[in-house]
């Protein structure tokens, strides 16, 4: 008889608020973060101060009749307009966050994505060598609760998973071994063209080259070869540069650079994976087009950087 009361009260109490507590109208959505270690007080004072709850007796009544106070999540929670004290106390006690986005720009070098997420987690000491060499450039999605070291392993997690989808669904006669071996071909192919048309082709003219046994010959190599991706090159690349001995100099070295030279993005990965099958060995940057001019034959090629070089000084 006891028990059937305590459940009749629980239920009347729990139609009364659903019913009758609401909030303020918010003008626009709140986020509020609940930090680890905050009391009922603490929680109840925070969403009273962002005009979330109108009482907070009322708040901490609902959170003691249905037995939550050690069950609400610590995180970042959006609340939006007309919210109801029962629809907050499930959404704290189910962890229904708010996610931020942490964007990783096609073609960021690993220093630079360090250099990002210290900026996200000041607090926080990672290491460089924390990051894998092969994260996918896309958008993730964390909560401010999490530590930096989730967030990497998430990436890491997702990266994996995007990786071994698009491995699936590859050319069968690429010349390469691995997903390894096509992420650091799309690193460079990232660097060479932004245009999502041109990957393709690009991509290409790399595996033609290397089938016949040339060197890549990419500048962006010689670029990260110099610099190590930690800082800009503020300069034309000179022809002494293309001598700069390194392992990810493609000028100097036959196949590919050990590592990544840069975050490659989905489109170049699906380029490197699924090429053109084209006949172009050379291609050059045409400012005028805004891309690139593809050339079969070197004597093709040279013709059209002086071309090139010719239009350019007339300009």
């Amino acid at each position: 008889m006891l028990n059937y009361f305590i459940f009749v009260l629980v239920l009347v109490i729990n139609i009364f608020f659903e019913l009758f507590f609401k909030d303020y109208e918010l003008k626009n959505n709140k986020k509020i973060i609940i930090e680890q270690g905050m009391s009922l007080s603490d929680v109840s004072n925070l969403l009273k101060n962002n005009n979330i709850i109108k009482s907070k007796l009322a708040f901490k009544i609902w959170i003691k009749v249905n037995f939550v106070e050690t069950k609400i999540k610590f995180g970042e929670y959006q609340f939006e307009n007309g919210v109801s004290v029962n629809k907050i106390v499930s959404k704290l006690k189910s962890g229904d966050f708010f996610f931020r986005k942490f964007t990783i720009v096609e073609g960021t070098t690993k220093f630079d994505l360090f250099e990002k997420i210290r900026g996200t987690y000041p607090d926080q000491k990672i290491e460089l060598n924390e990051l894998s060499d092969f994260f996918v450039a896309d958008t993730y999605y964390y909560n401010v609760a999490e530590s930096a070291n989730e967030l990497i392993k998430n990436i890491s997690k997702s990266s994996s998973e995007i990786l071994n989808k698009l491995w699936s669904q590859r050319d069968e006669g690429l010349p390469l071994k691995n997903i390894e071996e096509v992420f650091i071909l799309s690193s460079i192919i990232e660097k060479e063209t932004s245009l999502d048309y041109e990957k393709k082709e690009v991509a290409g003219v790399f595996y033609n080259r290397l089938k016949k046994g040339m060197r890549l010959q990419s500048d962006p190599t010689v670029i990260f070869a110099i610099t190590k991706g930690e800082k800009k090159f503020n300069r034309k690349l000179l022809r002494k540069d293309l001598k700069y001995k390194s392992p990810f100099n493609t000028y100097l070295n036959k196949g590919l650079p050990p590592l990544p030279i840069c975050f490659p993005g989905i489109k170049s990965i699906e380029a490197t994976l699924n090429p053109d099958q084209n006949e172009y060995f050379y291609f050059v940057a045409d400012p005028k087009i805004n891309g690139h001019i593809f050339s079969k034959h070197y004597h093709q090629h040279l013709k059209t950087i002086k071309m090139i070089k010719e239009y350019k000084i007339n300009d």
